[in-house]
């Protein structure tokens, strides 16, 4: 997918030597690699997945990535453990539901991107349990 292009940490820690960087190294936020993380992880289980440009800084996009089915919102956090308020919850729930879509929320560590996990409503899990059933 991204053959071309070279991506260094947004930490500080390269991923190539200096001496390797050319025009078309990008320079990427934790954030943003843990959100090409996630889209990753959709396409290869057979959801197409894209990020959506500028979530979190205009309006009427409001959510980090998106599926045809899913609205996920992508919190990278640094600490050992990690707290969803129920507010936080009922934003990304309520924004979900604008668009017909399952809320889905992905959290990690940027040193740990293979133990990130996901929280969603028992219903939506059901739902998609019965959905793969049915295929």
């Amino acid at each position: 997918m991204f053959d071309k292009i070279h991506y260094v940490w947004g930490r500080g820690v390269p991923l190539l030597y200096p001496e390797t960087l050319s025009n078309e190294t990008v320079f990427m936020k934790d954030w943003e690699i843990f959100e090409h993380r996630v889209v990753s992880e959709f396409d290869n289980a057979g959801h197409y997945a894209e990020r959506t440009p500028g979530s979190g800084n205009q309006r009427r996009n409001d959510s980090d990535v998106h599926t045809n089915h899913f609205q996920l919102e992508c919190k990278l956090k640094n600490a050992v453990g990690f707290t969803v308020t129920k507010e936080a919850w009922k934003k990304i729930v309520y924004r979900a539901g604008m668009r017909a879509k399952v809320p889905i929320l992905v959290t990690g560590k940027i040193d740990e991107l293979d133990e990130a996990v996901i929280v969603m409503r028992l219903r939506d899990f059901a739902g998609v349990l019965k959905q793969e059933d049915e295929l």
